[in-house]
């Protein structure tokens, strides 16, 4: 994402990226001690299980 290439699509979010990060509001690293000296905001993605797959690994839930 820090080369401008946005794996995700949703119409008009090229430009949103564009004009968030050329403005410094919008910005991306893989270094977590970069990213917490810096963070106002953070958006932490992880994948969630299917619900029976979770119940497999989990069953007291």
């Amino acid at each position: 994402m820090r080369n401008s290439i946005i794996p995700i699509y949703e119409p008009h979010l090229d430009i949103l990226f564009e004009r968030n990060i050329k403005q410094g509001r919008l910005q991306f690293t893989t270094n977590l001690e970069e990213a917490v000296k810096m963070l106002l905001l953070s958006f932490l993605p992880y994948r969630l299980l299917p619900v029976k797959t979770a119940l497999q690994i989990y069953p007291m839930y």
